[in-house]
């Protein structure tokens, strides 16, 4: 089975990106763009939580979009653009370290 483009893939951190930098809260903190690209993921894949091993916290594990194919990402990159638009949040094309 194909794996997704590197182009999807850009596309997805660009839009994760652009939502960091908007400053949206979710849970009522400000994320990095590397927890909006697992969030947005999540969203539509689903995640398993795991307590962290000092038990201070938890940690997403599964749905690694490298192991997804173009249609699957093509899913969550669509969830993500309509989730920024019905939040106010804009999109550029290019990521950056936010």
């Amino acid at each position: 089975m194909p794996r997704r483009s590197e182009e999807a893939s850009r596309k997805l951190w660009a839009i994760a990106s652009d939502i960091s930098r908007s400053g949206y809260e979710w849970g009522g903190i400000k994320l990095s763009k590397n927890n909006w690209f697992r969030l947005l993921t999540a969203a539509v894949y689903g995640q398993k939580m795991v307590p962290d091993l000092n038990g201070n916290g938890f940690v997403f594990v599964d749905a690694r979009t490298s192991r997804m194919t173009n249609a699957q990402i093509s899913e969550v990159i669509a969830f993500a653009e309509a989730w920024c638009a019905a939040n106010s949040i804009e999109l550029s094309d290019e990521d950056s370290d936010a």
